[in-house]
């Protein structure tokens, strides 16, 4: 708020046009209008009115001595005002070299009516820059705590990262040290199952264990806990299932062997000489001699519904002719034979056969199979 302004020594209408001036300056100041220079002005006005009232003037040693105290001031500012406020330093030394200049005789008025800008100008520098000092401390003080924010960010993701990488291992350690134990606890009967659908005929069934052995194995060896965990599953899945598998082969080899003894002991029965035998992969091979010289080698095999097949391969019987295909192929004396032992091994094993067919074998002495009856074949 601007006060009223009066004074006896002045003119009465000198005083109500200050007044007026003062007025208009407050109503922009309220508006928040800029000044300008209009302050400058008055104060110009009010120095020259002073003057002439009082009719007395500064000497000019005290006016020396007042612009020495105003540089010094200026000069005792912090050593970074100039750099904060630049503009507003320059205005303070353009003002004080013309508050110099009017130091001299005869520049009484002129003195006193720029003091008042100097001090103004000298006080504005100094709270502008100790503005934007402010400023800069308080965007320093930003900068550091939202450097110290990343920072613990940066701390608290780090300490993250490490606990889910100790986790990880810890789970990586876990899942390895499962199927280890576990490959552990079924590995013996993987090797056990192996060698037995290979001892059984099942190449096939041997390979998908043993291959299934290895993912495990070289899962664990890589250190790759999921995969080795899952091979792992595989391998106790497939083993479960293989166990059906073995049983149908144990059983399928039983009757291999059960039939092979049967059919050795009827051979021999009917005067055949055992010259050997051995195991030749899902099948058993028997091979005979007459004494008139004739050999048989007998096949021990399985149908693929299970049911056991004798397959026989016959040299040098006499009675074995071939004829034109229209009459096929004649063995009366060797089928006998056969029908003999067939119904000798039925009647030790309670096996029973069906009918007994050769390659060609014509139409016309085609039997009819038994119901229910195993296939018994011979071919050459």
């Amino acid at each position: 708020m601007f006060a009223q302004m009066r004074s006896a020594d002045a003119p009465a209408t000198q005083l109500d046009a200050l007044q007026q001036q003062l007025d208009q300056l407050g109503e922009r100041v309220a508006r928040a209008e800029p000044l300008g220079g209009a302050i400058e002005e008055l104060r110009g006005r009010i120095v020259v009115l002073s003057d002439t009232a009082h009719t007395r003037g500064r000497a000019p040693d005290d006016r020396a001595s007042v612009l020495d105290g105003l540089e010094r001031q200026l000069a005792g500012m912090a050593p970074d005002t100039a750099a904060l406020d630049p503009a507003g330093r320059q205005d303070c030394e353009d003002l004080l070299g013309r508050l110099r200049a009017a130091t001299g005789p005869g520049a009484e008025t002129h003195f006193e009516a720029l003091l008042g800008s100097v001090e103004h100008a000298l006080t504005r520098h100094a709270a502008t820059a100790g503005r934007r000092a402010a400023e800069e401390g308080r965007r320093a003080e930003d900068d550091r705590r939202r450097t110290e924010e990343e920072q613990r960010r940066a701390v608290e993701r780090e300490t993250a990262r490490a606990a889910a990488e100790e986790a990880e291992r810890d789970r990586v350690e876990a899942v390895l040290t499962e199927a280890a134990d576990r490959l552990g606890v079924v590995q013996e009967s993987a090797e056990d199952a192996v060698a037995e659908a290979r001892e059984l005929g099942d190449p096939n069934l041997a390979e998908r264990i043993g291959q299934a052995l290895r993912a495990g194995t070289a899962a664990l060896g890589a250190k790759e806990p999921d995969a080795a965990l899952k091979a792992v599953g595989d391998l106790e899945e497939l083993l479960t299932e293989a166990e059906s598998e073995l049983d149908e082969l144990h059983i399928a080899h039983t009757r291999r062997s059960d039939l092979a003894l049967a059919l050795q002991d009827a051979m021999i029965g009917e005067g055949f000489a055992f010259t050997g035998g051995d195991e030749d992969g899902d099948a058993i091979v028997l091979r005979f001699q007459r004494p008139s010289g004739a050999t048989y080698e007998t096949t021990v095999a399985t149908e693929d519904d299970g049911s056991p097949l004798l397959v026989y391969h016959v040299d040098g019987e006499p009675d074995v002719v071939l004829h034109p295909p229209a009459e096929g192929a004649v063995c009366d004396q060797t089928e006998d034979l056969l029908e003999r032992v067939h119904e000798a091994i039925g009647e030790q094993d309670g096996f029973v056969p069906g009918e007994l067919t050769w390659q060609g074998k014509p139409p016309s002495r085609q039997a009819k199979q038994l119901p229910g009856a195993e296939e018994w074949r011979w071919t050459r």
